[in-house]
C-alpha cells in the first residue's frame, strides 16, 4: 500500500478534547525497537519523547476514554479506505522540541496497516519510507506496518501529540 493521506478525520474541537485528556495522563519514556534503554534514550541528544499504550495486542491496557477516541478514529479510517480490519494497538505519542524517534517498523508482516493521526498542526512530523510528512491537524497517514518510519518532534512548537494505530487486515 502506498502511503495514503486522509484529511478531516475528527472535528477540531474533538481533537482539543483528546489533547486535554492526554495532557492530564501518565506517560512513559518512549523507546523504539533498538538496544538502547529508555533511560539512555531520554538523556541522549535525540530523545524519543513520551508514549502511552492504552490498547495493545487486541485488549485494553489502560482503561481510558482515550480508547473510545482511538476506536472512533480507527473506524473512520477503515471506512474511508474501504477495508475490513481488526484493531491491534492504540498508541499515543508526545514529542517535545528536538525529540526524534528511531527508524522502525510497527509489525514485520504484510497483513498489518499503521496509521499516524495528527491531533494538531505542528512543525514536527513523520518520516515514512524516506519521505517526510508534516503534521496537519485531523490528518491520518496510513501505510503498511512493515515500512520503516519515525516521528520527529517540533522545532518551533512546544509539543507534538499524535496517535499511532495498528490494525490487522
Amino acid at each position: 500500500m502506498k502511503t495514503q493521506l486522509l484529511n478531516n478525520i475528527l472535528p477540531i474541537e474533538t481533537n482539543k478534547k483528546i489533547i486535554n485528556y492526554l495532557a492530564a495522563h501518565h506517560w512513559y519514556i518512549a523507546a523504539d525497537y533498538n538496544n538502547i534503554t529508555r533511560t539512555e534514550k531520554i538523556f541522549s541528544n535525540k530523545n524519543s519523547g513520551f508514549s502511552l499504550t492504552t490498547f495493545g495486542e487486541g485488549k485494553i491496557v489502560v482503561d481510558s476514554v482515550l480508547n473510545i477516541y482511538g476506536e472512533l478514529i480507527f473506524d473512520i479510517i477503515i471506512e474511508k479506505i474501504n477495508i475490513k480490519a481488526k484493531l491491534e494497538r492504540i498508541f499515543w505519542n508526545m514529542y517535545f522540541k528536538e525529540s526524534q524517534g528511531d527508524l522502525h517498523t510497527d509489525r514485520p508482516l504484510s497483513n498489518f496497516i499503521s496509521a499516524v493521526y495528527n491531533l494538531h498542526t505542528t512543525d514536527g512530523g513523520t518520516e515514512i519510507d524516506g519521505k517526510f510528512y508534516n503534521d496537519i491537524e485531523g490528518q491520518a497517514k496510513v501505510f503498511d506496518s512493515n515500512v520503516l518510519h519515525r516521528g520527529f518532534g517540533p522545532k518551533q512548537d512546544n509539543v507534538r501529540f499524535n496517535l499511532n494505530l495498528i490494525f490487522k487486515i
